[in-house]
């Protein structure tokens, strides 16, 4: 007979860690979730205070770990729920329905029979303020879910529209974007070149100065091409400047520049990952790494640290020098996020010397990188010998620059892998290879020839599921582990498709969505989920009370839920050049009740009305439409 319980939340996992334990320890699974809010009501009281039940899926778990808690007793009983706030989450539900009087809570993020002992041995207490945390953004993420879907739903005349708190700054983001595309208007702009001749020739290009760069704002419409360098719309004065034919040398560089190796992977640039290299959904990506995690192949996989445990970069140098790679002189650290919620170490194989790991091929390639990107992290900056020419014509009214780049110490590069730097920004390798002569400032230089070179703006490029992810997590919208539950939302509901090549498209629902909610409601700005995390943040650290913010986010939105009681939007093009709908059939008042009804279009029995009386159980009456 067992003396102690440990519950974890997968089947995987507690198989994994029973061979560990021994006989001595019985190691069951919760499933994840087995109480939460009511399905059939908002669960949420005026007074932010949230009701929770045991959900229809967890019954028989549950009766399973009272029994093992009474065998074994529940001071022996230990939470072992995956070390995050929905992990401490699961813990806390755990220990009120168990009624553990002092809940062991023991947290590891990797599964190997070292750090399983030691987190036995080092058991804490649940920390309270992550459950107030969890418990702030699941009463928040209700309400708006709640209180907005089924009105937004009516106003629109679409049956099963949701609104979220991250879902719905995502659709802002995809629907803003595609109407900058779709109000972007043509301009030619130009640039300009000297060319000098040689053994050796070379290009300067006329950097462009600030007063010519163009108001940011045409027909309404922010235009993302303008924030990344200036523009010259007059043509004359760009052949102006190509027709310089001597310039004097205003200054001249040349000295090392290093470049760092990118960091180990955390959960975001797993996801941004999975999807470039290897076209993978954010869901496969995740559900993939939770087997390897779970499996013991990998450390936790929701993560905010960029950086390595210690005994990880030395068990790394020492693979690296075996292997004769170049080290530096100390390890490689990388700034943390200043919003930072998972902070345990990034993701790495537990163990660096197995190369291959997974059950198929999703979690082998994943495991691949994983292991790579770890691997490389620790790895010698390359070094670079860059020279940079500044010219400038004798009238002192244009200026000129050249660079070059040429690799000295290959470094990281060495460790060939040209898939590991899919998502690094390297601006200076476009001038990779590039020797240009040594010259002394003050002197003077023929040019060999000019040249206008004509452009044509072009508006922003769709977001990708990468690339969107990058964006969300700039924004500190929503968090890592949370990324792969949005996509499959926004899928489901219909609000993206993507084209031909992945590119992700807000569909006519989506646009409608985005203007029955916009302005009006302010959980749809931008700003509002990412102010937010920083209040949860400040809950989780104690700094904050959590009931508070629920109560004010709840009395918001009853305030401007009254935006979808008016007029509905009409048949055709509205401001945007979008085309919004009436509903299929007018609204109706149920006879038993007098609360409005809801048009469903598809039933048993065909199109039918439903009481909205249904959601808090008041009243359930239907009637057949038409």
């Amino acid at each position: 007979m067992a003396k102690y319980a440990v519950i974890v939340e997968s089947p995987t996992k507690a198989k994994k860690i029973q061979k560990y334990l021994g006989d001595d320890y019985k190691v069951v699974a919760s499933f994840g979730h087995i109480r939460d809010l009511p399905p059939k009501e908002i669960g949420v009281t005026p007074e932010g205070v949230l009701h929770y039940e045991l959900m229809e899926k967890g019954k028989k778990t549950f009766s399973q770990l009272k029994a093992l808690a009474a065998e074994v007793g529940s001071a022996n009983v230990y939470l072992a729920s995956d070390p995050d706030r929905e992990g401490e989450a699961i813990s806390w539900h755990l220990s009120s329905l168990l009624r553990l009087n002092n809940p062991k809570r023991v947290k590891f993020h990797e599964i190997t029979k070292t750090a399983i002992l030691d987190a036995l041995k080092n058991a804490g207490l649940i920390d309270l303020d992550l459950v107030h945390a969890y418990e702030a953004r699941r009463g928040i993420d209700r309400l708006v879910g709640w209180k907005v879907s089924f009105p937004l739903s009516d106003f629109l005349g679409k049956q099963g529209l949701s609104a979220g708190r991250v879902q719905i700054p995502a659709v802002a983001l995809l629907v803003e974007r595609e109407r900058k595309i779709r109000n972007h208007q043509k301009r030619k702009h130009y640039k300009s070149e000297l060319a000098f001749f040689g053994d050796n020739p070379w290009v300067a290009k006329w950097v462009i100065p600030e007063q010519q760069r163009p108001e940011k704002v045409i027909n309404n419409s922010t235009l993302d091409y303008y924030e990344t360098g200036n523009y010259c719309f007059d043509r004359s004065l760009a052949e102006a400047a190509a027709a310089c034919r001597q310039v004097q040398v205003k200054d001249y560089q040349a000295f090392p520049v290093e470049r760092k190796p990118l960091p180990p992977l955390i959960t975001t640039s797993l996801i941004q990952v999975g999807s470039q290299v290897f076209g993978y959904d954010p869901d496969q990506v995740m559900n993939a790494a939770q087997k390897l995690f779970e499996e013991g192949h990998i450390t936790y996989h929701r993560t905010d640290e960029p950086n390595l445990a210690s005994e990880a970069i030395e068990e790394i140098r020492r693979l690296a020098s075996e292997n004769n790679f170049p080290l530096p002189a100390t390890p490689h650290r990388w700034e943390s996020a200043a919003n930072a919620q998972e902070a345990h170490e990034a993701i790495r194989p537990v163990d660096i010397r197995l190369e291959e790991a997974g059950d198929d091929e999703i979690q082998r390639s994943l495991y691949e990188i994983i292991r790579d990107r770890a691997f490389m992290s620790q790895l010698a900056s390359a070094t670079y010998h860059k020279q940079v020419i500044t010219l400038q014509d004798l009238q002192g009214r244009f200026t000129y620059q050249a660079q070059g780049r040429v690799l000295k110490d290959p470094g990281f590069l060495s460790y060939n892998k040209p898939e590991l730097l899919e998502d690094e920004e390297d601006p200076d390798a476009e001038h990779d290879d590039e020797i240009l002569p040594a010259l002394q400032p003050g002197s003077m230089l023929a040019v060999g020839e000019g040249e206008v070179i004509p452009h044509e703006t072009t508006p922003p490029p769709r977001y990708t599921v990468d690339t969107l992810v990058k964006k969300l997590e700039s924004l500190s919208i929503g968090r890592p582990s949370t990324y792969a539950t949005l996509f499959n939302v926004l899928k489901a509901r219909g609000y993206y498709s993507k084209d031909k090549r992945k590119k992700l498209l807000p569909t006519c629902t989506a646009e409608e969505v985005y203007d029955a909610l916009y302005p009006a409601f302010q959980f749809a700005h931008l700003t509002f989920t990412s102010e937010l995390e920083q209040q949860l943040d400040s809950i989780a650290g104690g700094k904050q009370v959590h009931r508070p913010l629920i109560v004010q986010v709840g009395q918001r939105l009853d305030t401007e839920l009254t935006h979808l009681t008016g007029p509905k939007p009409q048949n055709g093009a509205n401001e945007h050049g979008t085309v919004t709908r009436t509903p299929a059939m007018p609204d109706k008042t149920c006879t038993k009740c007098g609360k409005l009804m809801r048009f469903f279009a598809k039933g048993k029995y065909g199109p039918f009305y439903g009481c909205t009386g249904f959601a808090d159980k008041s009243c359930s009456h239907t009637e057949k439409a038409g």
